[in-house]
């Protein structure tokens, strides 16, 4: 029965390690922002929110190449939500990223996306 409560701790510590920024791929001098916004939600008493995000915009077009997807959590006390690249992102022109939020806690994440022209 002792092993119950380190299966509880140990999932404690990887929930609160995984549930912070997020960055995929990397962003050169010669890349420029593509998009850049934060993104505010409140929370939901006892409830987890799942949030996507694209890129680019519903209705718009990108002709760029994205270099790097950043998503930098504004809450400073590690309770932002965990992020995942659901399709494209970094060497493709489109991206989808997944938010899920922690229970009973909102959103409030910074989206910056770099890219560049490919000739």
């Amino acid at each position: 029965m002792r092993i119950i409560p380190w299966v509880f701790l140990l999932s404690a510590v990887i929930s609160v390690a995984y549930a912070a920024s997020s960055v995929w791929g990397t962003a050169n001098s010669t890349d420029a922002v593509i998009y850049q916004k934060n993104i505010v939600h409140p929370g939901v008493p006892n409830v987890v929110q799942t949030f996507f995000f694209s890129i680019p915009v519903s209705y718009q077009s990108n002709n760029r190449v994205i270099s790097s997807i950043r998503l930098d959590d504004e809450f400073k006390n590690t309770t932002g939500p965990t992020n995942t690249l659901i399709s494209g992102g970094p060497s493709w022109t489109f991206g989808i990223v997944q938010m899920v939020t922690q229970r009973s806690y909102g959103l409030n994440v910074t989206v910056v996306v770099y890219g560049k022209y490919v000739l």
